[in-house]
């Protein structure tokens, strides 16, 4: 039975209607303008987490556990998922509002995460007392409060387990942005230079994940053997839809390989079956991706746990 898997959990995070260049805007204008407002550098594409807070609050992804979209509203808060009920309501989007949306970028140490449907004034207020460099930057206030990297076990602000993750803060109307690296946050604030939107890594990403109301993404060793892959959740909470997409030199062969471990393949971690594992899955070409997507699965997070137990080359047919 699916209830019975054993693979691990992780739960690891813009808009603009232009992807000609990185935008300030807010990311709630789907994952194209989430893409649209991430910088490309080599941290940030290494792994983008997104989460329309607005839309999967919507969808009751907030109301209730177990809930089809749980996953999916913790993907864009990344490390602030553990401890997002114990964070100053003032930090965080307001569910409730129309242009709510989390992002979180990179790898550790390289990480950073920018928040939006935020109050402001309220944000403003909880760093008032706060001690730093201050200064006006890209609309807003940047607030440098320790060295890139820096941890102070003192800090009462922030819980412990995310307490360098605001050693630098940005907030302007709406939008509140942060990192343990000075460069990570104004690049954010700013919004200038090539967006993760027109990378190559992720070229065609937007047409093989199809609606979204949350996306993760990575590239380089996380996605071995793919070149990139993500994974999205759309639908609705009476029929949900998780998609996997992998880019690949071949998307033939891995398109028909995936197919087969779908069929009759087990995953060598468990001794599960992937159909047991992940249920009925249809397989496409989209381009230079291969598109795998779960209708109304069980566990529409399943494919995620997948993800972070190392779960996806065995899925693509490799050894060992």
């Amino acid at each position: 039975m699916r209830t019975r898997l054993l693979l691990a959990t992780g739960l690891a995070a813009l808009a603009s209607t232009a992807l000609t260049a990185c935008t300030a805007g807010a990311p709630t204008d789907g994952l194209d303008g989430a893409l649209a407002s991430v910088p490309a550098t080599e941290e940030n594409l290494a792994m983008i987490a997104w989460t329309d807070v607005s839309a999967v609050s919507e969808l009751g992804g907030y109301d209730t556990v177990p809930h089809p979209f749980n996953t999916a509203g913790m993907l864009g808060y990344g490390a602030f998922a553990s401890v997002r009920e114990v964070l100053d309501p003032a930090l965080l989007p307001a569910t409730g509002s129309d242009d709510a949306a989390a992002l979180w970028t990179g790898r550790p140490p390289h990480v950073a995460f920018r928040f939006d449907g935020v109050d402001a004034g309220a944000v403003e207020e909880f760093f008032a007392e706060a001690d730093g460099e201050r200064s006006d930057r890209a609309e807003g206030t940047l607030l440098v409060r320790r060295g890139d990297g820096e941890t102070n076990l003192e800090d009462e602000l922030v819980p412990p387990p995310v307490i360098n993750q605001m050693n630098t803060v940005w907030f302007g109307e709406g939008t509140f942005i942060g990192s343990s690296q000075q460069a990570m946050v104004v690049d954010l604030a700013e919004g200038t230079g090539e967006s993760a939107a027109e990378s190559e890594v992720y070229a065609g990403v937007i047409d093989c994940v199809g609606d979204v109301v949350a996306a993760e993404l990575h590239t380089g060793e996380a996605a071995a053997p793919a070149t990139s892959l993500a994974v999205g959740f759309g639908g609705t909470a009476e029929e949900a839809v998780a998609t996997l997409c992998l880019r690949a030199g071949d998307p033939a062969a891995v398109a028909e390989s995936v197919r087969e471990q779908l069929a009759s393949g087990t995953d060598p971690r468990s001794m599960q079956t992937w159909q047991e594992i992940l249920g009925d899955g249809e397989v496409e070409e989209s381009g230079d991706w291969v598109q795998v997507r779960f209708t109304d699965p069980p566990a529409p997070d399943t494919i995620h746990r997948v993800l972070h137990a190392r779960g996806i080359p065995a899925l693509m047919g490799e050894a060992g």
